[in-house]
């Protein structure tokens, strides 16, 4: 058997420090914020936060912060729908990375945008969301 060559060890070696200079650190976190896995993953992530962050809330402050809720849900709707700015669902690698997560995440946090923008009119909204919902759940919606 002939020995390995040196360089193919090599291969193994990871290094944080080393990697990092050869792209840059600033690079590398914006390479690493900007995949489409990561968008959509926070997307969901941040979907469910909202409900849980409301129902300790809920329990905490009754009926002061059901006067609020509204309002609130809003403002964290709309910044969360910018959020999704960075996410495009024309280009086939977004959908892919999308599909990745578990159908029921993906229908849950979307259809709990759906329902909102419905509820408030915005209809454009509700236009995109309805075809990241279609592009990400596949055959299963609206079927």
């Amino acid at each position: 058997m002939k020995p390995l060559p040196p360089s193919f060890f090599n291969l193994f070696d990871y290094s944080d420090e080393s990697d990092l200079q050869k792209e840059g650190f600033a690079q590398a976190v914006i390479d690493y914020t900007q995949h489409p896995y990561i968008i959509f993953g926070t997307f969901l992530r941040s979907v469910e936060n909202f409900y849980i962050v409301c129902e300790r809330y809920r329990n905490s402050y009754g009926d002061k912060f059901e006067r609020i809720e509204q309002q609130l849900k809003h403002t964290y709707f709309d910044r969360l729908y910018r959020f999704l700015d960075r996410f495009d669902e024309n280009k086939l690698e977004h959908i892919l990375e999308a599909r990745q997560f578990d159908d029921s995440e993906i229908a849950f946090a979307v259809d709990s945008l759906l329902e909102f923008y419905e509820e408030i009119e915005d209809y454009e909204k509700c236009a995109r969301l309805w075809k990241i919902l279609k592009l990400t759940l596949g055959e299963k919606v609206g079927s």
